[in-house]
């Protein structure tokens, strides 16, 4: 019994969108976020936060000065994408982004793990390939998809 309670848990505790990105450092990349609410007003419903450092990054649509090095190079588009300009390796890492609607519960939130290429032999490599988006069929709730931008 309690190991069908944990699968139980385990497929139950994923909701919402997963991706991940992979980019040279240097590059810009965009971060969808997905499951965007329709009514709101300049993304002010919208949180982003880099996870490995629990840090907010955006919040209620603006750009946070928490990280003058990091919040100098982010921006929002109109859908509340996360844009970052000058990506290093400090840049490595989960980002989450939470939509939350007024007086009610949080929506599905977007997980993207973004990943950066530094070695130049691997780079080269890796550009002699278009860049390809590869999707996997959710297991749960959750989409996740790949891409590669190099």
């Amino acid at each position: 019994m309690s190991l069908f309670l944990i699968l139980v848990l385990q497929c139950t505790a994923v909701t919402g969108q997963f991706s991940s990105f992979t980019v040279r450092v240097g590059h810009e990349v965009t971060l969808p976020c997905e499951n965007v609410i329709d009514d709101q007003n300049n993304c002010d419903s919208t949180f982003w936060v880099f996870s490995d450092s629990s840090v907010e990054l955006v919040t209620h649509g603006r750009i946070s000065a928490t990280d003058k090095s990091k919040s100098d190079r982010l921006s929002l588009t109109e859908n509340c994408s996360l844009v970052i300009k000058k990506v290093t390796d400090e840049d490595v890492g989960r980002y989450d982004c939470q939509q939350y609607r007024p007086g009610l519960e949080q929506g599905q939130d977007t997980l993207i793990v973004l990943s950066v290429v530094t070695t130049p032999l691997l780079a080269q490599a890796a550009h002699a390939t278009p860049p390809t988006a590869l999707s996997s069929p959710p297991a749960t709730s959750a989409t996740e998809t790949t891409r590669f931008f190099l």
